[in-house]
C-alpha cells in the first residue's frame, strides 16, 4: 500500500475501489452466491482449491480453519462449442476436429445423427486411430445400431492391439463381452 494526497492505494487502484462489492443483488455475481458453511475437519493451514468440476461449472473453495467458502464459477462451453460447431464445415475440417465434435456431441447429448456422420468422416481421414473407432462406437451404441457398433469396436481393438494400447484393449474386450452378451 502507498500513501499518497489521494489517499490509500495499492497497485495504482483507491484501496476503497479495490474492496467494493455490487451494491445490486445480482445472482451471477460471486458476491450473492458464495456459500460459506462450517466443517467437520480442521484445515491448518489456508487452502485455495477448484472443486466439483463439470464442463459448465466449477467452485472455487477457500477453506481454513473449520470454515470453507465456494465460490461458483460458470463457463459458456456449450453456447462456445455450439458457436465453433455451427461454422465447422465437414468437407474441409480435419480429422481431429470432426472427432471432438463427434465426442462432445456424444458425451453431451446432443444430435448423433451429426455425431455419426462427423466421426464416420474423422475414421475416413484417419482410419488407423482406435480411439476414433472406440467414439465410433459408442455413437452407434447410442443410436440402437448393435452390429454396427460391434464392428467398431472390433476394428479398435484390431488398431490398439497393433499399436500397443493395452488400455483400449481392455475396453474395447470388455465391451464387445456385454454387447455380444445381450
Amino acid at each position: 500500500m502507498v500513501r499518497s494526497a489521494r489517499g490509500m492505494h495499492r497497485n495504482d487502484v483507491p484501496i476503497a475501489a479495490a474492496t467494493t462489492r455490487p451494491t445490486t443483488a445480482d445472482p451471477s455475481s460471486p458476491a450473492t452466491t458464495a456459500r460459506r458453511t462450517r466443517t467437520e475437519s480442521h484445515t491448518e493451514s489456508f487452502r485455495i482449491s477448484i472443486e466439483n468440476i463439470t464442463l459448465e461449472t466449477a467452485d472455487l473453495q477457500l477453506a481454513w480453519e473449520k470454515t470453507a467458502i465456494q465460490l461458483p464459477i460458470v463457463f459458456p462451453t456449450s453456447k462456445i462449442m455450439e458457436s465453433n460447431l455451427s461454422k465447422m464445415n465437414v468437407d474441409t475440417a480435419s480429422a481431429n476436429d470432426l472427432y471432438t465434435a463427434a465426442v462432445y456431441y456424444l458425451n453431451n447429448d446432443k444430435d448423433l445423427q451429426k455425431a455419426k456422420v462427423w466421426i464416420t468422416k474423422a475414421v475416413a481421414l484417419k482410419d488407423d486411430a482406435f480411439c476414433f473407432y472406440r467414439q465410433k462406437s459408442l455413437i452407434h451404441e447410442a443410436l440402437g445400431e448393435l452390429k454396427m457398433a460391434i464392428d467398431a469396436a472390433q476394428r479398435s481393438l484390431e488398431l490398439a492391439e497393433s499399436g500397443g494400447n493395452q488400455q483400449y484393449v481392455n475396453l474395447n474386450k470388455k465391451q464387445l463381452r456385454e454387447w455380444t452378451e445381450r
